[in-house]
């Protein structure tokens, strides 16, 4: 680290630090492991040949990968926010990244300022004016992946195995056993323990309506702009900044300067503790940390099988359904209209939708809400009889649901 970079990441701090209120998006993790390296290692094995314990946890569900997570690369350039307020808009975010020491690009300054004169690797990624960013959740994860995918082969070579096609192209036989699939994927159902939105930003480039959008300054070998959609993460002090539409810093910046800790690109950058709107990214949390126990897309873990506990943040999914979707104290005929206006929506839905359940979705689980809750909202349950009308409503509204079909709002995919 320069002493340079280090006035210059200062700078960014005390300027964020001045302005920054509760944080309702933070960052969690990010990657660092070099693209041919593994965790806690240059290889697969140790000098003696036995497996290096340490993968990655999503990695190592997967059925291509045979329960095996240690995958050279550890999945490339990305990154892990957690939204810790709820009924959160993105629309409009931007999370500016900056690698502050390392300096393979074509001399743009996009927001990082200039170390030494020179302009650090740096980037944008704009979420689009998009519903799937209208509503976020408390709890939820958001991963970003600039790979939409990488393929593995898993045929040893000495006492190595697992490696990935971006870092050896030609692969020790010629050939790629194993298929990982990061392309984007805004699902969101908490009922059934989905918490985990991933976004691929080179997936993204090529739809005609994005989710993201993406402006960067690092360019390849051979001196030529990276592809569409690239971002970066790494050792070489990386950074990110989370800022509203409003160009307000929600969070940050928050990377390897700020907690005080030296990366080195066999590890992870994680937040080893609660989530929380409280925290700032910064040594003085005293919760972020290096490590080499890899989580994409889940909760963090850390030594001694720590794990983080998202339990006060997700407590909204256990709370009891509102079946009022027009907020007027009642639930009654109107707010069927509403429901069967808008059923059957697989996703981007709200309470005004005819969303009961939270889970962004108008279907029959939202019917059942307004069934059990007709009548002025709080009295007990099934002291109220539907009118007449509404029970014809309700007869039509179930006998759609044999022949609807599921529509989606708008989500880039």
């Amino acid at each position: 680290m320069t002493r340079l970079h280090l006035l210059a990441g200062v700078s960014l701090w005390l300027l964020a630090a001045a302005t920054a209120p509760a944080a309702d998006v933070i960052l969690n993790e990010y990657n660092s492991v070099g693209s041919s390296r593994y965790l806690d290692d240059d290889n697969y094995a140790d000098l003696s040949g036995v497996r290096v314990d340490k993968q990655d946890a999503y990695f190592a569900t997967l059925p291509a990968l045979a329960g095996d997570g240690r995958v050279q690369g550890n999945g490339g350039n990305w990154f892990e926010l957690v939204v810790t307020g709820d009924h959160v808009d993105m629309r409009g975010w931007q999370l500016r990244w900056a690698e502050m020491d390392k300096f393979e690009n074509d001399g743009t300054t996009i927001w990082a300022p200039a170390v030494g004169g020179f302009a650090p690797n740096q980037g944008i990624i704009t979420l689009a004016d998009d519903p799937a960013w209208s509503d976020l959740r408390a709890g939820t994860i958001i991963t970003f992946s600039e790979l939409a995918g990488f393929q593995v082969d898993t045929t040893p070579q000495g006492s190595n195995i697992n490696f990935n096609d971006f870092a050896d192209p030609l692969s020790s036989d010629g050939s790629y056993e194993a298929q990982v699939d990061l392309s984007t994927d805004v699902s969101f159902t908490p009922q059934a323990d989905d918490w985990w939105i991933h976004v691929s930003t080179r997936d993204e480039a090529g739809k005609a309506s994005p989710l993201v959008t993406t402006v960067y300054n690092t360019v390849d070998a051979s001196f030529s702009l990276d592809p569409a959609g690239s971002f970066s993460t790494g050792n070489d002090d990386w950074e990110l900044t989370i800022v509203d539409a409003q160009t307000n810093v929600v969070f940050g910046p928050s990377g390897e300067v700020q907690i005080g800790q030296g990366l080195n690109s066999r590890e992870v950058f994680k937040l080893e503790g609660t989530p929380s709107a409280a925290l700032t990214g910064t040594e003085a949390d005293g919760l972020y940390n290096d490590g080499t126990s890899s989580t994409f897309g889940q909760p963090n873990e850390w030594d001694g099988g720590m794990q983080q506990d998202f339990s006060a943040l997700r407590s909204w999914a256990a709370a009891a359904d509102n079946a009022d979707f027009n907020g007027d104290g009642t639930v009654d005929g109107g707010d069927l209209l509403i429901w069967q206006r808008n059923y059957p929506t697989a996703s981007g839905a709200g309470v005004a939708d005819g969303d009961a359940n939270s889970d962004h979705a108008v279907d029959a689980n939202d019917l059942t809400a307004w069934q059990s809750q007709f009548g002025p909202v709080g009295a007990p349950l099934g002291a109220a009889v539907p009118e007449p009308q509404a029970v014809v409503l309700a007869l039509l509204a179930i006998a759609s649901l044999r022949t609807g079909r599921p529509r989606r709002f708008r989500c880039g995919r």
